[in-house]
């Protein structure tokens, strides 16, 4: 508004200040009224919504926040949640932000956990992401196309696209998170 102000001739300046003194107050008021009322806050803040429930990515949250599962992992990463079976259930926030809960045996973590972890783990490669199986990431890992299809059929599972994302670990852990939500996520060391 300010830019629209500064560089259009057509528009008056005090016309121009006013637009923006009106659109502060708005904002002002509206912010008020957000603390003062339970109702309008849920309206004009929205509310937390779940993206992880029981170790399970909830489709349904990642599309209310417009989020893609890609971005849910990079969010993750950046808060140092690489490995989806260690998380238990995780929030997006109103002001955008992402929480996380970890799973309780992965709470807290000593100096010897860290070496071991660093030692064992390595860095998890997702293999089948959005249904779509990911070669790269299986060669990576020294796992072919064969291994990820025995993987699903020794967990019932008939059909790739029913897979929403599929990790794999250097240690052999893999997490499995179908679409269907009812569905509990397979976490299998190999």
């Amino acid at each position: 508004m300010v830019a629209t102000v500064t560089f259009t001739q057509e528009i008056p300046i005090l016309i121009g200040i006013a637009g923006i003194v009106l659109f502060s107050l708005l904002a002002l008021i509206s912010d008020i009224l957000a603390i003062k009322s339970f109702r309008l806050r849920k309206v004009l803040n929205s509310e937390p919504t779940i993206l992880i429930k029981n170790g399970k990515i909830y489709e349904e949250g990642l599309k209310k926040v417009r989020l893609t599962v890609d971005d849910l992992l990079a969010n993750l990463r950046k808060k140092g949640d690489f490995y989806l079976h260690e998380i238990e259930g995780a929030m997006m926030e109103t002001d955008g932000t992402i929480s996380v809960l970890k799973k309780p045996q992965y709470h807290f973590v000593n100096q010897e956990d860290m070496k071991v972890t660093k030692l064992s783990k390595g860095m998890p490669q997702t293999f089948i992401l959005d249904g779509k199986l990911l070669p790269y990431s299986l060669e990576a890992m020294g796992k072919d196309k064969e291994w990820a299809e025995n993987m699903l059929k020794e967990h019932g599972i008939k059909n790739m696209r029913d897979v929403f994302v599929a990790q794999v670990d250097s240690s052999g852990m893999v997490y499995i998170d179908t679409r269907d939500d009812s569905f509990t996520p397979i976490i299998k060391p190999t």
